[in-house]
């Protein structure tokens, strides 16, 4: 009878048994590792692709804001005017002076302020890349002081809206043009609560200036110190 015997395989020590686990483990972190590295790559790229556009609305709304401001140097001066030439009833004067404050008074540039980057931002989750605090809080406080701005000005226009149609009753548009010296026709003799509704008209507008003025002087501080930290994340 044939006897078969076993091979005599060599039992591994513990130190071989420690040596493979180590390189299991090794090769496991060091792809997690490359793994985190790539994604941190790739979230930084989209980092940059967000602030490099927002970064082209801050330029663009700066721009906005800065055609604004400038179109309140002659509006709010000329509501003011108006107010008190029509609550002193001498509209009809000067109807020269009259026509020069009426022009001016039509003149208000207020835009609608693009914040489709920010907003993409928001509705893409791409906050989520943003990782410095200071620059999500501005951005935010930002956007909160358009919003702000453009629901104030929106309240203000339904509200004097229908005394448009009659304070417009009560002017002369036939000689309304920009290039030369505008002419009106005097005003007919105004009542009492006619009167009152011009002033009244005027001084509104003067007093939405005058918050416009400071609200856009904040928004242009927040623009600047938002393109400031932009162009910081984006040197990084």
């Amino acid at each position: 009878m044939e006897v078969h015997h076993h091979p005599n395989v060599e039992k591994k020590g513990f130190k071989e048994y420690f040596l493979e686990f180590l390189m299991i483990f090794l090769a496991v972190t060091m792809g997690f590792i490359a793994e985190n590295i790539r994604e941190h790559f790739a979230d930084v790229r989209t980092e940059k692709e967000y602030l490099s556009s927002f970064k082209q609305q801050l330029l663009i709304n700066k721009e906005q804001f800065t055609d604004m401001q400038n179109s309140f140097i002659d509006y709010k001066p000329a509501l003011d005017s108006l107010a008190n030439l029509f609550f002193d009833k001498n509209e009809n004067k000067d109807l020269i002076t009259t026509a020069r404050l009426v022009v001016k008074s039509k003149m208000l540039n207020l835009k609608t302020i693009d914040v489709n980057a920010y907003l993409q931002l928001v509705n893409s989750g791409g906050l989520k890349y943003i990782h410095s605090v200071a620059l999500k809080d501005t951005m935010t406080r930002y956007a909160d002081e358009i919003k702000a701005f453009e629901n104030y000005n929106n309240f203000v226009l339904n509200y004097i809206t229908p005394n448009i149609v009659v304070i417009n009753s009560l002017e002369d548009w036939h000689d309304f043009f920009l290039d030369h010296t505008v002419k009106i026709l005097p005003y007919p003799e105004l009542t009492e609560r006619e009167r009152r509704n011009m002033v009244a008209f005027n001084k509104i507008r003067y007093a939405n200036a005058q918050s416009n003025e400071h609200d856009i002087k904040e928004m242009l501080r927040l623009n600047e110190r938002l393109s400031a930290i932009v162009i910081e994340e984006l040197a990084n």
